[in-house]
This record gives C-alpha cells, sequence and structure tokens, in this order.
C-alpha cells in the first residue's frame, strides 16, 4: 500500500536517478570533463540516498503498522493533520484498519464476556484441562460440586467415592460415569462425563459434573407412588372378594349354629364354593408376590464376550416353533455380522426371548406377520431391534409399559418389561420403544465395544 503522492515523489526520484546515471557513462566515455563528472556523481549519490531514506521511512511506518496489529493495540492512531503530506493517504487507511481492529477485538471481548458468564452461570460444572492436567477454565458449579477452590491442575483433585470409584480417576474419554462421594457427611451422586476435544492443535479435555441426587430421589418417589398403586390395585382386587367371601361363609355358618343345626347340601355346595373362591384368589396374590421377588432378585451380570450373530441364531432356534405356528416370517439382519457384545449371555438372551415373545403375542390377528432381529454397531453403541409389524401400543400406555406389574394381557404378570430394563441398565445399557399402527419397535443399547 503504497500513498499517491510518495509514490510520485519516489517515481520522480527514480527518473532522475536513471538520467544522472545516464549522464555519468556519456561524460566518462565521451566528454571525459572530470569535474562536472564529479559534480554528477555528487548529485547521483545525493539521489540514491533520498530514495534509501524514503524507502526506509515507509518501511518504518509499514513495520511499525504491523506491530501494532500483532500486538492487538488498536489506540495507536494518527494525527493525519500533523502528518507528513507524504504519508496522509497511508496514515488514512492504517486508521481505517486500525479502527476495525479495534471493534473486532472489542467484539471478542464482548464474546468471551458472554462465554465466561454463561459458563459461570451455568448448573452444570465444566472444566476443561490439557494433556498436562492445567485446567485452563474451570466454572464455580464446578468448584462447590468438588468442594475445592479453583486447582490449577486436574491432578490436584483425587476425591475418593463409594464402590471403589474416585474422581477424576475413573473417568475415561467419551464415557458417563456415575460417582457417589461423601462430602461434609453428606452422600452427593455425581453424573461425570468427559470429552476430548482438539483446540489450536492442543488436545482438551472436557469435563462436565452434575449432581443428579435431587432428580434421582424425584423419580425414585415417583417410581414408587406407581409401584404402589399398581400393588393397591392388585391386592385389593384379590383382598375385596377374599373379605367379602368368607364374610358369607361365616354369616351363614353363625346362622345355622344359632338355629342349633348343621349346613345342608346346599350351603354345604355354598361353602365349598366359597372357600374354592378364596384359595384361587389366595393363589393370585401368591403368584403375584412371587413375581415382585423375581423382580427384586436379579443376578449379577456374568460378563463375556458374546458374538451377536451366534445369540441371535440360537434365539432363533428357541423361537422357532412359535414362529412357524404363528406363520411368523422371522429374519436376523447384523451389520457388520462380527459384532460382539460385552454382556451376561443368559439375561440378554433373557431379554430378547420376551420382546420376541410379546411381539408374537401381539401378532395374532395381523397378516402376514413378521418379526425382525436387527444389530448395527454404532460409534458408541451397540444397537439391537426386535421390530414387528403389529397392531402397535396404544401411545396412552407406551409410558407405563415399563412400570412393574402393569400389563394389558389378562394372565400378564408385568414384570417382563421392567425386568428387562433392569437387566439393561445392569449392563450400562437402556431400553426404549417407539411404535405406531402397523410397526413396533423396542431398541437395546448396549455400550460399544470401542469404549471398552
Amino acid at each position: 500500500m503504497i500513498p499517491g503522492r510518495y509514490s510520485r515523489n519516489l517515481v520522480i526520484l527514480v527518473i532522475l536517478l536513471a538520467i544522472a546515471s545516464l549522464g555519468l557513462g556519456w561524460l566518462y566515455f565521451h566528454v571525459h570533463a572530470w569535474i562536472t563528472l564529479f559534480n554528477l556523481f555528487l548529485v547521483w549519490l545525493v539521489l540514491v540516498g533520498l530514495i534509501l531514506y524514503q524507502v526506509r521511512r515507509i518501511n518504518r511506518e509499514v513495520s511499525l503498522f504491523f506491530q501494532s496489529i500483532r500486538n492487538q493495540d488498536s489506540t495507536r492512531g494518527y494525527n493525519l493533520s500533523k502528518s507528513d503530506p507524504l504519508f496522509r493517504d497511508m496514515h488514512r487507511q492504517m486508521n481505517i484498519i486500525l479502527e476495525d481492529l479495534g471493534k473486532i477485538r472489542s467484539e471478542k471481548e464482548q464474546d468471551y464476556l458472554f462465554f465466561r458468564t454463561v459458563f459461570d452461570h451455568a448448573d452444570v460444572g465444566l472444566l476443561v484441562y490439557d494433556e498436562d492436567g492445567a485446567i485452563s477454565l474451570i466454572n464455580r458449579s464446578a468448584c462447590v460440586l468438588l468442594g475445592t477452590p479453583k486447582p490449577g491442575n486436574i491432578n490436584a483433585i483425587n476425591l475418593p467415592g463409594k464402590d471403589g470409584l474416585s474422581f477424576p480417576g475413573n473417568i475415561r474419554p467419551g464415557e458417563r460415569t456415575m460417582i457417589k462421594l461423601t462430602r461434609d457427611k453428606e452422600i452427593i451422586q455425581l453424573s461425570v462425563r468427559s470429552r476430548q476435544i482438539k483446540v489450536s492443535g492442543k488436545n482438551l479435555t472436557l469435563l462436565s459434573v452434575q449432581n443428579i441426587r435431587q432428580e434421582l430421589e424425584q423419580h425414585e418417589v415417583e417410581s414408587w407412588q406407581r409401584l404402589i398403586r399398581v400393588f393397591i390395585h392388585e391386592i385389593m382386587n384379590s383382598v375385596s372378594p377374599i373379605t367379602l367371601t368368607s364374610s358369607g361363609i361365616i354369616g351363614l355358618m353363625e346362622a345355622e349354629d344359632a338355629n342349633g343345626r348343621l349346613p345342608d347340601a346346599q350351603q354345604h355346595v355354598e361353602i365349598l364354593s366359597g372357600l374354592k373362591a378364596i384359595r384361587k384368589r389366595s393363589k393370585g396374590i401368591s403368584t403375584f408376590m412371587n413375581s415382585y421377588r423375581q423382580l427384586t432378585r436379579i443376578p449379577t451380570p456374568d460378563f463375556a464376550w458374546v458374538e451377536v450373530k451366534q445369540l441371535s441364531e440360537t434365539i432363533g432356534r428357541l423361537m422357532k416353533d412359535d414362529f412357524q405356528r404363528m406363520g411368523i416370517a422371522f429374519e436376523i439382519m447384523l451389520s457388520p455380522r462380527e459384532t460382539r457384545l460385552w454382556c451376561d449371555e443368559k439375561l440378554v438372551e433373557q431379554v430378547l426371548i420376551n420382546l420376541l415373545r410379546n411381539a408374537t403375542e401381539a401378532m395374532v390377528n395381523t397378516p402376514a406377520p413378521a418379526i425382525a432381529l436387527s444389530c448395527v454397531s454404532l460409534q458408541e453403541w451397540v444397537e439391537m431391534r426386535v421390530k414387528d409389524n403389529g397392531p402397535g401400543i396404544d401411545p396412552g400406555i407406551q409410558e407405563n409399559i415399563f412400570v412393574p406389574f402393569f400389563s394389558t394381557k389378562a394372565e400378564g404378570t408385568g414384570i417382563g418389561l421392567s425386568l428387562s430394563r433392569q437387566i439393561m441398565t445392569l449392563h450400562g445399557g437402556r431400553i426404549a420403544v417407539h411404535s405406531v399402527p402397523g410397526e413396533t419397535s423396542f431398541v437395546l443399547n448396549f455400550p460399544s465395544i470401542l469404549t471398552r
């Protein structure tokens, strides 16, 4: 960027220098006028000095300008009224650039201030550290949750928890971990998630820390309330008939006892019928309580590597007779076929068989019934899906199908799906349902082998 007036002067000096050089050469080779030649040589030196001086001046101005940009010093400016006329145009353009630089810097500072305000205001604890453990960012919530002032290094934080876990020792990149810590004689349950990011060529780790004890307690209360409602409903359905029947029998026996005679044949039949009803309802209560016992006594998973292909084919053979009897087309789709699960094979087999049986029972009146068992290996999850083309699940009851003892079947115990959810939780996974008329899918997500 060379201003017009400066460039014109520089061009004039270069032309004069060229003319002086030609004059020196002509005088030296043709005229041999040594005094004139000497004077012209002095003029030539002056012109060279002037050109070098002008070039150095603009180099100095440009150097100072770029130094201001490098130092992000937008306060440096040029007073145009005091500027050298040769550089006034250049200074005007430099002032414009420095003003734009100042605006950009001000916007960046405002954005950073906004980011820090939001970062510190977040209820979730957040902290960022590099490969050496140096913490570059940590917000107020993280300090409160961890019960420590702002540390300089992640290694300075060592909070032992229950179940052999600790913070941050048991946190692995890309994984979500639940840690119980004891702080000030109070147990807090933290959900900690780690994620690796790369900024300006540096590998950074972002940790999010959240106290979920209150949410867990609220969810636990709601779960207990739903469970108690189901318990009351099931028990009252059995207790009320037992109470009424036993009261009738007692009343009949008391009436006959008051008359001083034994029940006749008709009364004997009524008493026997009432006792059978009581026995039937008592067995119902016993079956209900056995189901509850099964729900609360899930064995600890015995983890091992399981080939999904082998697991799927085994389940297909076990369900083959049911599929043939119902005329159900069964298909297995695996991608890739070599996918493995880190799981308890028997427990996962129990979950899949339960889902397949539910699908089979739901398609009694479905034309051309079909069930597909698929498995897809994703980045963080291995997803298994049981899909059928049955009538679907009523949207009004979808949120209740995993509640213990909730069942839409007359002879159902209502523990199958609840048991399946508990088994998936023990595997660090989850189960979900997606249903519309004509298609229902139960999705099982297991932690991917890539995170193991």
